[in-house]
């Protein structure tokens, strides 16, 4: 396999760029053969609705109690590398504990399912602070852009291709329910291997070499230290009253194409990956627009795209239609992708970086947990219409916040002459 890879690596400007872009493959395999399809699993075990918007909403509550914590102790590591990579092994083990729900014979299982993926957020939400510390540590400057960029670009393509062909085996192999938990099974064994594959490809990256003697200071930062970045707080309380607005739509998107126009796997996996190529084929424009006219305004635009997914979804009346139009908001998936992130390393300091990405981590998953719990409760007090506009007038209010951080930071910039 890394033979046939190889003479890709020609289009690489450096190694680390190369390993990092392998990295992102073997995590949207890993991601995109099992988690599109969660919910859907989860159905299969007997899950409620309730339980559909807990899938979404469990991980997000633990990774509140662990981000933080969590952060103090990558930052005490010697080397993020190392903990980076022990993080993405032990959530690997999860999805051998998810392989083995269907065997336990009770009602409960449904309930055991949906436990454990909260559970898998555990180490993976504390290694998604740890690999943004250790990629803004290993990439600076443009460069940080470029590769990200291309790490994106290359994982996505995967990633189409991975929920496609998972999509398809599970519509059209098997032929009772039985058989769908068996692939389901499987896939979640495949996805094991695809992060223990992840494993080895950030053991190749070149990493900085750990700075010795840490002062507490360097680790933990006080709290007025914190409040004193402004930059920092603005961006993570619009970021939040965007999150809020987003995350709500998570579990209805799923209910309105399973409940209402009853699509199958094959139907997710279409849905999604239509997405999925206009964000490929986006990823190089966008990171020329955002080369251009900076991260802060394309966010302003990413999120008004986002926000018109809601709106769209409501007109769908049949899965052909819906498709097309997830085709057109993955276009600004890639974008909202990129700026979210990026913007975030703008604003976070060299010093105690993990700690505030950490806290920023945390106060979304605050959201994460609340808002599709608040987006369902809404859905079943009025209608599955109503609350998808809602979601979508939301979303462009976050939009317009946005806008008015972007103004505000160019209004700071002319006065700092």
């Amino acid at each position: 396999m890394l033979k046939a890879i190889r003479p890709i690596k020609l289009q690489f400007k450096h190694k680390n760029i190369f390993y990092i872009a392998l990295d992102g493959i073997a995590a949207i395999a890993a991601f995109n053969i099992i988690q599109p399809f969660f919910q859907m699993f989860g159905k299969h075990l007997g899950a409620s609705d309730f339980q559909v918007a807990l899938i979404n909403s469990l991980p997000a509550l633990a990774s509140i109690f662990v981000l933080i914590p969590g952060a103090y102790f990558i930052e005490s590591a010697k080397s993020k590398k190392a903990i980076t990579i022990k993080l993405v092994f032990i959530t690997s083990l999860f999805y051998v504990f998810i392989a083995l729900v269907p065997f336990i014979n009770s009602q409960v299982k449904s309930w055991i399912y949906v436990i454990l993926i909260g559970l898998m957020s555990v180490p993976g939400s504390i290694f998604n602070t740890s690999w943004q510390s250790f990629f803004s540590d290993v990439f600076k400057g443009k460069v940080r852009n470029y590769a990200f960029a291309i790490r994106n670009k290359y994982a996505t393509l995967i990633g189409l291709v991975t929920t496609l062909l998972a999509g398809q085996i599970l519509t059209n192999f098997p032929k009772t329910d039985e058989q769908r938990l068996y692939v389901y099974q499987v896939f979640s064994i495949l996805a094991f291997l695809f992060l223990i594959l992840e494993v080895y490809f950030l053991s190749k990256i070149d990493s900085p070499v750990p700075k010795e003697g840490k002062s507490e200071k360097s680790i933990l930062p006080k709290w007025a230290e914190v409040k004193a970045n402004r930059r920092f707080i603005v961006y993570t309380i619009t970021s939040f009253i965007y999150y809020v607005s987003w995350q709500m739509g998570w579990p209805l998107f799923f209910l309105f194409q399973v409940d209402y126009l009853h699509a199958n796997e094959l139907w997710l996996a279409i849905i999604n990956v239509s997405g999925a190529i206009t964000s490929v084929l986006s990823f190089t424009i966008w990171n020329k627009i955002i080369s251009k006219y900076g991260n802060s305004f394309v966010l302003i635009i990413a999120a008004a795209g986002i926000a018109l997914n809601p709106i769209l979804f409501v007109f769908a009346h049949s899965l052909t239609i819906l498709t097309a139009f997830n085709a057109f908001i993955g276009i600004f998936g890639a974008a909202l992708t990129l700026t979210l992130f990026n913007n975030l390393l703008e604003v976070v300091p060299n010093e105690s970086k993990t700690m505030y990405i950490a806290y920023y981590n945390t106060l979304m998953s605050v959201s994460g947990f609340l808002s599709p719990i608040i987006g369902v409760w809404l859905y079943k007090k009025t209608n599955i219409y109503f609350a998808m506009d809602f979601v979508g007038l939301l979303r462009f209010t976050g939009t317009y916040i946005f806008y008015l951080r972007y103004k505000s930071e160019k209004r700071m910039a002319k006065t700092s002459y």
